[in-house]
């Protein structure tokens, strides 16, 4: 699914809730540059160190943009025995819609990086004209203080000192000291300021600059502590002080502040979502079409989706997952978090404390490889497990976009070539380790590989200590958070599925195409529907709910996150060309 600034906002609470109830979340990025060709660097020379390696990369990040972030949210389905993917394709402007904030950024491409990139498809000027905004928490932090700081006239300004020869200037502000002085004797309610002020001249452009802005506030606040001034657009007006006024003022500013913050933090409230940040959203956030004017929206049931997503995200933080994903965790935390932390370690106890697990598909792959120069890239290692036909996967109806097509390179659809590598690497991994260590007969990943794509034989359990799989059956009367699915009967010629507008529309099939997901199953429109996302528990908690357990099929879920699997293999990133080869991030727990 396409995400851009359009249909970011009706969007939003929807990909919020699809995070926070995941079990894990696939990520990939596309930038405008890439550390090892930054120009006039030294070329490396033989084998870095893991410092080197991220003191390079941190000098990209904080050169070049995102330009593309893709997401896909994977879940399983306990009552259809498969895991639901919805990924998303999200494109990310590094240009700040609000000039009031004071955030300027300085925007760099890579002519390598461009070149590449259109070679792929990617049009260039697409995350200028429709990507999505955002800012970094501490751009964000910044740009509140700062404007906080104005309302509460905390801020010191640098007197502007007049020169003798700035006679336009000094007789400006002769007249604002003599009308001012005026209306001070008065009994006159205001008095608005602009650069005709005290004159009686037809040809004077009325309209105030901002250096005669500077300069009003400037007497006001040295000669006329007693009154205020309140900027409009084509003047300031002064009005008397009210202590009470003052105090509703300040307030309703930092409120229109704090909205301006809110609208403009955009892509960063998926990334609050993973990390199980603050989500502090309010209603009227989302009473705007794509044009930015209010629309008429239930408050209350808006309210109560925040406040779902908000709980979720605290309590349920998905494990994060990429791709040789080193260089892609660098510049995802420089683009929404902040500033890097000056050395390796550091950053590693600053990310473990925002993302405490985090799986690298490229460490996965290469952990127990006999060759250690292979480096397998993401649609190699896809294409080896093409005909594993377990564990089962699915696209979710809203989300079908690489359904029939391939796009490499684009962030979305690269995020769901890692999440079916992940599923499919990690089963594998944990069938062949329990095959090395078992005197029984079982059967391996490459025995399930020989399998028919379109045929899942049956299984008889290899595993005689395998702990049960719990499965929650609900009430009658609950709201049922995972919708069912319904297998669709396989169709080898075409499939069809209905399209948004209501068409049948004819679907290729895996033959047609060599789109490893062209293996994922057309789920039925009707019985994968959007779930309903009332507040009701996303795990079988609920007293007086009776619980079903069954032994599951080798590899038809991934290991648990909880098993000592992911202690093996979990919080590594793999970083070739360095002495080390991997970058250990944490402990698993």
């Amino acid at each position: 699914m396409d995400i851009d600034k359009s249909n970011f906002r009706h969007r939003l609470l929807d990909i919020l809730h699809a995070i926070s109830d995941a079990d894990f979340v696939a990520i990939d990025l596309e930038f405008s540059g890439i550390p090892n060709r930054i120009p006039n660097r030294p070329a490396r020379k033989g084998q870095q160190s893991i410092e080197d390696r991220y003191q390079e990369t941190k000098m990209g990040a904080e050169r070049y943009q995102v330009l593309q972030l893709g997401l896909t949210c994977a879940r399983f389905d306990y009552s259809a025995n498969r895991y639901v993917l919805r990924p998303y394709n999200i494109w990310i402007s590094p240009l700040v819609d609000d000039e009031r904030l004071g955030i300027e950024r300085e925007i760099s491409f890579q002519t390598g990086a461009i070149q590449f990139l259109m070679e792929n498809g990617m049009s260039m000027d697409t995350p200028f004209r429709r990507g999505v905004q955002y800012l970094s928490r501490e751009e964000a932090k910044r740009a509140r203080q700062e404007a906080h700081d104005r309302i509460d006239k905390k801020t010191v300004y640098e007197d502007s000192q007049l020169k003798e020869t700035e006679i336009d200037a000094l007789d400006f502000v002769r007249r604002v000291r003599e009308e001012v002085k005026k209306f001070e004797d008065s009994d006159n309610m205001s008095l608005a300021i602009n650069r005709g002020i005290g004159t009686n001249s037809a040809h004077v452009e009325w309209t105030i600059s901002s250096y005669e802005r500077r300069l009003v506030y400037q007497t006001l606040r040295a000669e006329f502590p007693t009154l205020v001034g309140i900027s409009r657009d084509d003047h300031i007006k002064v009005i008397r002080y009210d202590a009470m006024r003052e105090e509703d003022r300040r307030k309703r500013s930092k409120r229109q502040v704090d909205d301006r913050i809110m609208a403009q933090t955009g892509c960063r409230w998926l990334v609050e979502a993973l990390a199980g940040g603050d989500l502090d959203l309010k209603p009227h956030y989302f009473a705007k079409d794509k044009d930015g004017q209010s629309i008429m929206v239930d408050m209350d049931f808006i309210r109560g989706k925040v406040r779902a997503a908000a709980l979720r995200a605290k309590t349920r933080r998905p494990v994060l997952v990429g791709h040789n994903m080193f260089t892609d965790i660098v510049y995802f935390y420089k683009c929404f978090i902040g500033e890097l932390p000056e050395t390796s370690k550091e950053f590693c106890q600053t990310l473990h404390e925002l993302f405490p697990r985090i799986v690298d598909t490229k460490y996965l792959a290469t952990a127990t490889a006999t060759d250690s120069s292979r480096s397998p890239t993401l649609h190699e290692i896809a294409l080896e497990h093409y005909a594993q036909p377990l564990p089962r996967m699915v696209q979710h109806s809203d989300h079908t976009k690489y359904e029939n097509a391939e796009v490499p390179h684009e962030a979305g659809f690269d995020s769901l070539l890692t999440a079916g590598v992940m599923l499919r690497l990690s089963t594998s991994l944990e069938v062949d380790e329990q095959q090395s260590t078992s005197d029984a007969s079982v059967v391996t990943a490459s025995d399930l590989s020989a399998s028919a794509p379109e045929f899942i034989p049956s299984f008889s359990p290899p595993r005689p200590a395998a702990p049960a799989q719990a499965v929650f059956v609900p009430d009658a009367d609950a709201p049922e958070f995972v919708p069912a699915l319904r297998p669709v009967k396989a169709n080898y010629d075409t499939r069809v599925a209905q399209g948004d507008n209501g068409q049948v529309q004819k679907l290729a099939t895996r033959f047609a195409s060599h789109n490893p997901y062209a293996t994922l199953e057309q789920a039925d429109k009707e019985t994968l529907s959007k779930p309903n996302w009332k507040e009701v528990p996303s795990e079988p908690t609920r007293p007086g709910v009776p619980i079903v357990t069954s032994k599951r099929e080798p590899m038809e879920i991934m290991p648990d996150f909880e098993s000592s699997f992911w202690k093996k293999y979990g919080n590594k990133l793999r970083v070739f060309g360095t002495h080390e080869s991997f970058l250990q991030i944490a402990e698993w727990r």
